[in-house]
């Protein structure tokens, strides 16, 4: 397998948009049943994506193949008055009329027809990979309550306060250990009976919290500043702790309360469901395709490369 994912709407969309390029010599480059893959066909590809090699190129055109083949097996196709709407909704998004949409297709080369055929395609090719990989994609109850259960774990929350006695940036070592026996002392006055939140409200250096005697609300772990949520974690609910050291400067903690929260599974399943089902599906991509060229003859002629 190369290691680009081919099976893409993105690059059918390109060409369906685009001029054609115009090149002499076309040949025939490859077979996929009886349908073939000319040295054209890839040079646009290529056009659009110009990091795709050409054996890549041709690899994909491959793959369209097989799947527009698959589709008309399984009567998988697009109605006259389907594609009308979709194509009509593309212009409507686009704040065009049809007749403007028609110039600037004349200008690129391009005519309505050529365009209808390639948006049939598209869809088509989307319409395909839906019901043939639907049945192997879906996420069960059990899935996804495995997920819930190994990676939304119950996280511990802290309720607390703090005081900030803060550091300029670029300051000194002496400055620090002076700030940091300013924190020491106020501790021990807080220790002695001095109420931590009044001594927040003259003290702190934390214009938000002061006012509230230095309440920061509760947290669970993991949203708070790496040095506040250590000291909070090796501390008794009703502890006042400290000087912690961060980034802003030295902080004196009082916890509060302690608990417990987690997600609810009503609250995350759509996500965990959705990442169970891109998982699927990129496994059942490769193996349906690697099925629709075990059942089919290919045929590289040449690499053009």
């Amino acid at each position: 397998m190369i290691k680009k994912n081919l099976i893409t709407i993105s690059i059918i969309t390109l060409i369906a948009i685009q001029a054609v390029p115009s090149y002499s010599g076309d040949r025939v480059v490859a077979a996929v049943g009886h349908e073939p893959i000319t040295h054209l066909e890839v040079m646009m590809v290529r056009s659009e994506s110009p990091d795709f090699t050409y054996s890549e190129a041709v690899d994909l055109l491959i793959e369209r193949s097989l799947i527009l083949q698959w589709s008309r097996k399984n009567r998988v196709s697009v109605s006259d008055e389907e594609l009308d709407e979709i194509i009509n909704s593309m212009i409507r998004r686009n704040n065009t009329t049809i007749e403007e949409f028609e110039r600037a297709m004349k200008a690129r080369g391009q005519t309505m027809d050529s365009y209808r055929k390639l948006v049939r395609e598209q869809v088509t090719i989307s319409r395909a990979m839906s019901a043939a990989l639907a049945e192997k994609v879906q996420a069960t109850d059990e899935e996804v309550k495995e997920v819930y259960e190994k990676d939304y774990p119950a996280k511990k929350t802290f309720t607390l306060s703090h005081i900030l006695l803060k550091l300029p940036e670029g300051s000194t070592e002496k400055e620090e250990e002076q700030k940091r026996d300013e924190a020491l002392s106020l501790l021990d006055q807080i220790r002695e009976g001095l109420p931590f939140a009044e001594a927040a409200g003259k003290y702190s250096d934390d214009s938000t919290s002061a006012p509230s005697g230095g309440s920061l609300g509760t947290y669970a772990q993991g949203e708070l500043l790496p040095a506040l949520e250590n000291a909070a974690l090796t501390m008794e609910k009703g502890e006042v702790g400290g000087p912690s050291r961060s980034h802003l400067g030295f902080h004196l903690i009082y916890l509060t309360d302690t608990g417990s929260t987690r997600e609810l599974l009503s609250e995350v399943r759509d996500k965990i469901s959705l990442s169970l089902r891109t998982e699927k599906e990129k496994t059942a991509r490769r193996h349906w395709m690697k099925e629709l060229r075990e059942e089919t003859y290919i045929e590289i002629f040449a690499d053009g490369g």
